[in-house]
């Protein structure tokens, strides 16, 4: 199969609004068959004219199968799905890092015993109700009580949830915003149309916006970042545009050269081709699960993926705690 220019499949699957809206929609209705042209663009809010070439580029590549109507070819998309993650591997081969970082949770320095490469962008993704807050308050909590400064962007609550959640975590987190060491970033007062009462705010939620705000915090002297989360900017601003800004993000990142950032994203809204795309910018990928049992739920991490160090990719068994986060399960 000959790809278009010099590109992946995977910057094929999404180099397109329209192709990313398309995968949403097989994501969510797999069992799509024998729709028209004019279905398949109603189904996403667009016009006919408006996805046919890139419907076009869907049928040459086997996800979608082409007769009088269009079908969804869920065995092409599996075939797919391992194309794109074979690219991905070989993207996140380890290369030699000068400096590392312990994070101060456990499972995860247990599981990357040299530590996270300093200036690298980590991507933490899970199912909903895994954990993945929890984890990034715990992760500023302990740079916090290491001496680190963070800087917390809060985009799906108020920041006064991160205030309250480090108390517990035994931070005193207003003490530290006084003396300048912790910074928390109001975005969603702004989504809200409400006044922030915040130091730090994005008043006019927009790509633009926070890019400006993080781009001046990030030339301060910061250690951790924590932008919670993306999959709101995603679902506000779209796949590509919020690609792009990731993208300029985690470069920005690496060329401070003193911080770590770590993104949090609910993979179950989105396509795995579409998860694949983002992970293609970060440097690293902690990932959650539950699974169900008889008795109670059961949590799992691993470390996916982590640029630059050797790490242990085996899930590891955690227990939620509003007190010490997410601790080793027995």
């Amino acid at each position: 199969m000959m790809l278009k220019g010099k590109k992946g499949l995977l910057e094929v699957l999404t180099d397109s609004e329209v192709k990313t809206d398309l995968l949403s929609l097989f994501h969510k209705k797999p069992e799509i068959r024998d729709v028209s042209l004019g279905e398949l663009a109603e189904k996403i809010g667009k016009k006919p004219e408006e996805i046919e070439a890139d419907l076009r580029e869907f049928v040459e590549v086997g996800l979608i199968e082409e007769r009088r109507l269009y079908s969804f070819n869920a065995l092409r998309d599996k075939e797919i799905q391992e194309t794109v993650a074979q690219e991905l591997r070989k993207r996140l081969e380890v290369y030699r890092a000068v400096k590392r970082l312990r994070t101060g949770v456990k499972i995860i320095d247990d599981s990357c015993p040299g530590g996270l490469p300093l200036s690298a962008t980590v991507l933490v993704m899970g199912e909903g109700g895994t954990g993945k807050t929890l984890l990034l308050h715990q992760i500023l909590a302990e740079a916090l009580k290491a001496g680190r400064v963070g800087v917390y962007v809060c985009v799906d609550d108020f920041p006064e949830s991160v205030r309250r959640s480090a108390s517990l975590m035994g931070v005193d987190a207003k003490s530290l915003e006084e003396r300048g060491r912790l910074v928390l970033v109001d975005c969603y007062s702004g989504q809200a149309k409400l006044k922030s009462r915040e130091k730090h705010a994005v008043e006019e939620f927009n790509l633009q916006n926070l890019s400006i705000t993080l781009s001046g915090l990030l030339s301060k002297d910061c250690h951790v970042v924590v932008l919670d989360s993306i999959t709101t900017l995603l679902r506000v601003f779209g796949v590509q545009a919020t690609t792009e800004f990731l993208g300029t993000f985690a470069v920005r990142v690496k060329a401070q050269g003193a911080s770590n950032a770590f993104l949090k994203l609910n993979k179950e809204a989105f396509h795995p081709t579409v998860v694949a795309s983002l992970q293609s910018i970060v440097d690293g990928v902690i990932e959650t699960r539950r699974m169900e049992t008889e008795k109670t739920p059961q949590y799992h991490l691993r470390i996916l993926a982590m640029r630059g160090a050797e790490y242990s990719p085996a899930w590891k068994p955690y227990q939620l705690s509003l007190e010490k986060g997410l601790t080793e399960a027995a």
